[in-house]
């Protein structure tokens, strides 16, 4: 069978719709779509996690979505109504009545990996469940722990951008992390990944993540992991509390132990981790 793994290894590659219809299609070998299939916007964003709004091009009605991963796709609207209602709701165009614009175009590029971002300056949390939350970057990797004081989290991440209920919540919008105190010893660490259609949404920078390198499962799992990663790997935390967050549609909370948890949207992807010392 042949097949174009679209590993992010690979260099740039640009191919419009004619191309791909020879081929099956894989990402880091999980196949994604069969020979001949239609790919539109639902189909995209039922596999790859959602991304930060992409751009729209106002002359050819088209939208771009670019992920992390080294992959973005392009596709067409059908109208100019369409386009302008979209970009004024700022949406992705996964489903417009019964229609959803199919894919024109894929492009391919290399990312940088976690290890390079933390190289070239960006932030990485490594998530430790019972412990805390170590901060990886450009100055070393500093600890934000559990039951730690708030003169120790003023060192490493500075002033906070606002404080919520007089002071017992310190937000850290550009950074996507916010830290709950109780008895001025740190309670509970949350870190955001800004999904489109949150009801946070533009409102934290995304944090990236991934959990410690003990734990030879957990560490695969990050901002592009799905709640079914989560439960093989810490077992089953039982039927979740669901929020109806009107208009901006549902949220899932999974409680897998007194010091860990997670928020999905419906899709199963990942918005925010908290970690605590006496749960929610």
């Amino acid at each position: 069978m042949i097949g174009i793994d679209m590993h992010p290894t690979m260099a740039i590659h640009s191919k419009t719709h004619e191309w791909w219809t020879n081929y099956n299609f894989s990402y880091s070998g999980r196949e994604l779509w069969n020979k001949n299939s239609s790919i539109d916007c639902r189909k995209v964003l039922a596999v790859f996690p959602p991304t930060t709004l992409g751009s729209f091009e106002e002359a050819s009605l088209q939208y771009s979505m670019e992920y992390k991963q080294g992959i973005s796709f392009k596709f067409t609207l059908k109208n100019k109504a369409t386009f302008e209602a979209l970009k004024s709701r700022m949406e992705h165009p996964a489903l417009l009545g019964d229609y959803s614009p199919a894919v024109t175009e894929i492009s391919i590029t290399r990312p940088p990996h976690s290890s390079e971002d933390t190289q070239q300056g960006n932030t990485v949390y490594e998530i430790f469940v019972e412990d805390g939350v170590r901060i990886l970057g450009k100055d070393g990797g500093h600890f934000i722990r559990l039951g730690s004081g708030r003169q120790s989290v003023l060192s490493i991440l500075g002033s906070p951008e606002a404080l919520f209920k007089e002071g017992e919540f310190y937000n850290y919008f550009k950074s996507g992390i916010d830290i709950k105190f109780e008895y001025d010893s740190v309670e509970k660490i949350i870190l955001h990944s800004n999904l489109p259609g949150h009801h946070l949404f533009g409102r934290y920078d995304r944090a990236w993540f991934e959990f410690d390198s003990k734990n030879k499962n957990a560490k695969r799992i990050d901002n592009t992991s799905k709640i079914k990663e989560l439960i093989n790997t810490f077992g089953d935390p039982g039927p979740p509390v669901i929020v109806d967050d009107h208009p901006c549609g549902l949220r899932y909370y999974y409680n897998f132990s007194k010091s860990l948890t997670v928020e999905t949207n419906p899709e199963g992807f990942i918005a925010s981790i908290a970690v605590c010392r006496s749960g929610v």
